[in-house]
């Protein structure tokens, strides 16, 4: 299995053993090895707790929410490795609303949140991520909010 790089503003080149990093006006240069090491996300693991009825009174099927949550959690995965690679120590758990309309666009909402995920750029990602999550199949008959834990370890 070949490693993920990543890269968000940070630009690196490799010469002869070496890597040059650069970073808005700053270089670096590093070994190789070194400068690939920060690159590489961590490889954990995500679990998807079970949803719960957060309020609302629409109704949606319990098997094709799980199917649509299921599809969205290689990308949540990816969130959270970037997230290890900045941080090896990051474990927790956070609590999202997903907020589904009546034509089964979903929103979503941070109900409980850990300072090291947020500042990791964790939370921010599987928000994003849960936004993408898509009903308009089967719609609910009224907008409906579920709540979604999620446990995070490396």
């Amino acid at each position: 299995r070949r490693p993920r790089t990543w890269r968000a503003d940070l630009a690196f080149v490799i010469l002869g053993g070496l890597a040059m990093l650069q970073r808005d006006q700053m270089a670096f240069l590093l070994p190789a090895v070194v400068a690939l090491s920060v690159l590489v996300p961590g490889d954990g693991s995500v679990r998807i707790g079970q949803p719960e009825l957060a309020r609302g009174g629409g109704r949606i099927n319990g098997g094709i929410f799980r199917r649509q949550l299921d599809r969205k959690r290689a990308s949540i995965l990816t969130c959270y490795n970037v997230g290890l690679g900045r941080d090896p120590e990051l474990e927790g758990d956070l609590t999202f609303i997903l907020v589904i309309d009546t034509q089964g666009m979903a929103g979503a909402e941070v109900e409980e949140d850990d300072p090291a995920f947020a500042a990791a750029g964790v939370t921010s990602c599987v928000v994003g991520k849960l936004r993408q999550v898509d009903f308009d199949d089967t719609p609910p008959s009224s907008e409906l909010r579920v709540r979604v834990p999620i446990h995070f370890e490396p």
